[in-house]
């Protein structure tokens, strides 16, 4: 049975690899409500691998939550989410269906899937993440969970933006018909519902650093939550100049386009200066703040090897290579919306999908770190291979005693 878990792991690896490559280039043909749909199974998928990576390396944070009933609650979202695919595909094909019910068909399906009460499908990680939602908006009480749902959260927030819109287009197909004919105007009142729902997330968790930082008296730790809230709070200008934008460039493309209306230009340079404060800004703290990496950098202190030096004094993880390579990564995916300056007048669905695919899967490498710092800042006891490494470093070993 042991030899053959590396053969079942590395069938589910090509698995999900196949499965992720013809979502990805059908995603951007398939209908917002659909397509939704997938990126949320996709980030269940994410979510359970962390759980379930974390529990096989000796961590285990958050022990009410299952990493298997993730695997399998995301995989049947993922089912359904075929099953709509293929109803669309042959409404296209063969006008089977039609494609106003597909949407209701399945949404339907999903909440009653997540809201049935019967002891049954995995019924208790249903009900402790609806209760994470109940909680992050309406208790005072601010828990790891809540925390890490709400930070997920922030990077499916314009996944989350589109649902009640996309429902609301259901309900109301005129309604969609008006705002796509008046888009570019700033006339809708999208215009507003947008970006407002976009920020939720952000809001949430600035409520949670506010009531963190009320609840403490100490003034580091009250400090270190105001900052955190600012950090949100740099989100908003990001969002707002950010939906302008994108309104201006599908104007642009427009007959009646009148560049007099708006000064866009300007518009353009707010929404890049944004970012880039922004996106610094989630950098720093993620690096220093949510992973504590160099935090015990310096240049005199040269008795610990240099990579305790440059990242931290205790690691879980056995290889340092891996925090480098999360470092990375963090760097280029927080820059990589700079693809979309590059290509402003050319943006397309598949770019989108791409950049939102980016970020959940930037999210999904922030979760290991952040959930490793808890780890290691809540265990007392060092890991067995850093003991043996310091045991090493400090035991002096005389190659002439050996010898004779």
């Amino acid at each position: 049975m042991v030899k053959s878990k590396p053969i079942l792991l590395l069938s589910r690896l090509i698995a999900f690899t196949i499965t992720f490559f013809v979502w990805y280039y059908t995603l951007p043909w398939l209908p917002n409500s659909i397509q939704l749909l997938f990126l949320f199974t996709f980030g269940g998928w994410c979510w359970a691998a962390n759980l379930d990576v974390l529990f096989h390396t000796g961590i285990d944070p958050l022990p009410m939550l299952n990493h298997v009933a993730g695997f399998k609650v995301s995989g049947i979202y993922g089912i359904v989410g075929v099953f709509s695919a293929s109803c669309c595909i042959a409404s296209w094909a063969f006008g089977i269906f039609q494609n106003h019910l597909i949407p209701v068909i399945l949404y339907f399906i999903v909440i009653m899937f997540m809201m049935q009460p019967w002891n049954m499908f995995y019924r208790l990680e249903r009900f402790t993440f609806i209760k994470s939602c109940f909680r992050s908006v309406f208790s005072d009480n601010v828990i790891l969970s809540d925390v890490i749902l709400c930070d997920i959260l922030t990077s499916f927030s314009r996944v989350v933006s589109q649902l009640p819109v996309e429902l609301a287009w259901i309900a109301v197909p005129d309604w969609k018909e008006t705002y796509q004919h008046n888009r570019g105007s700033l006339s809708s009142a999208m215009d507003i519902i947008i970006p407002v729902l976009v920020s939720i997330p952000y809001l949430l968790r600035l409520r949670q650093c506010i009531l963190e930082a009320s609840s403490t008296k100490d003034v580091i730790t009250k400090n270190v939550h105001l900052y955190n809230a600012l950090k949100y709070i740099s989100s908003i200008p990001v969002i707002i100049t950010g939906h302008f934008v994108g309104e201006w460039v599908i104007a642009s493309k427009q007959d009646n386009y009148n560049e007099s209306d708006w000064n866009w230009r300007y518009m353009v340079w707010c929404w890049i200066i944004a970012l880039l404060f922004n996106s610094s800004f989630s950098l720093y703290w993620d690096l220093v703040m949510d992973w504590q990496l160099f935090g015990s950098l310096s240049l005199t202190n040269v008795s610990k090897p240099l990579h305790f030096q440059i990242l931290r004094n205790r690691l879980h993880f056995k290889y340092p290579i891996i925090y480098y390579i999360a470092i990375i990564l963090n760097i280029i995916l927080r820059y990589i919306w700079l693809t979309k300056v590059f290509f402003l007048l050319e943006q397309t669905r598949l770019l989108d999908v791409t950049l939102t695919i980016c970020e959940i899967f930037r999210r999904w490498v922030w979760v290991f770190f952040r959930l490793e710092r808890d780890w290691v800042n809540m265990t007392v006891s060092t890991p067995l291979w850093q003991v043996e490494e310091e045991m090493e470093d400090q035991i002096p070993i005389n190659n002439n005693k050996l010898e004779s």
